[in-house]
């Protein structure tokens, strides 16, 4: 493979083993960058990219408490000097009726898929800024459209707001040479649905109405990889099998 983001810096968040950025990371570890995974747990993160060395350097934080928000981008750039490539892709999903849904995970949920989001891209940016290049990818989700045939009362608004956040940020720093981007991806095969309804999760497995996280990364990769001066400000990547209409 040609090694296409040799000498890239680039920040996961979100990125323990078996989801989108866990497969984003090895991904952009085996095009040449240096990745920072960030998760909550250490131990397994080290454990998780153990097999790549010096080319990993995983970082813990826990995106929903304040402090970690505000102070990731500093740790990171205090370890690496420099930072090319930010996904912010952490999140949480609650499903079902939202009169049954429990107060503190909804809290939890907005908090780390906005806050989680919005907080770090905010730190970022002066750095970006000053190099005048950087890619910030944001992870959304096609829960954020306006049909979503689940019916997330929680989860969607979360997603709709950083779908909404990237398009009005991309708009005030492309003239500094950042690009920003989402990828939207449909129901896809990660610990995220372990939450799902035991009888919705049986039949869309069935249906095939799951991608994988690999392919989700390959989409992130494609972007990625693109003539700076070409953007793709949202990429929406569903199984075939889906049905978004």
């Amino acid at each position: 493979m040609t090694k296409q983001l040799e000498g890239k810096i680039a920040v996961v968040t979100g990125a323990s083993e078996g989801g989108i950025g866990h497969a984003c990371a090895l991904a952009m570890l085996k095009a040449g960058a240096r990745v920072v995974p960030i998760a909550r747990n250490l131990d397994k993160l080290k454990a998780t990219y153990a097999d790549y060395r010096d080319a990993v350097m995983p970082m813990a934080a826990d995106l929903l408490k304040k402090e970690d928000r505000e102070t990731l981008v500093e740790r990171i750039l205090e370890k690496t000097g420099q930072i090319d490539i930010f996904h912010a892709n952490a999140g949480m999903y609650v499903g079902g009726n939202l009169d049954e849904n429990d107060p503190e995970q909804i809290e939890n949920v907005l908090t780390l898929n906005i806050l989680g989001v919005i907080t770090p891209v905010r730190a970022v940016l002066p750095h970006m800024m000053n190099r005048q290049t950087g890619d910030i990818v944001v992870t959304g989700s096609i829960a954020g459209d306006g049909y979503n045939p689940y019916h997330e009362p929680v989860y969607g608004p979360s997603k709709t707001a950083v779908e909404q956040f990237v398009k009005l940020t991309r708009r005030q720093v492309c003239r500094h040479g950042i690009r920003v981007s989402a990828i939207s991806p449909g129901p896809t095969k990660t610990p995220l649905v372990s939450g799902w309804d035991p009888e919705r999760l049986k039949n869309a497995e069935a249906a095939g109405e799951f991608i994988s996280p690999e392919e989700v990364a390959d989409a992130l990769m494609y972007g990625l990889t693109l003539p700076r001066h070409i953007a793709i400000p949202r990429m929406v990547i569903t199984p075939k099998a889906f049905d978004l209409l």
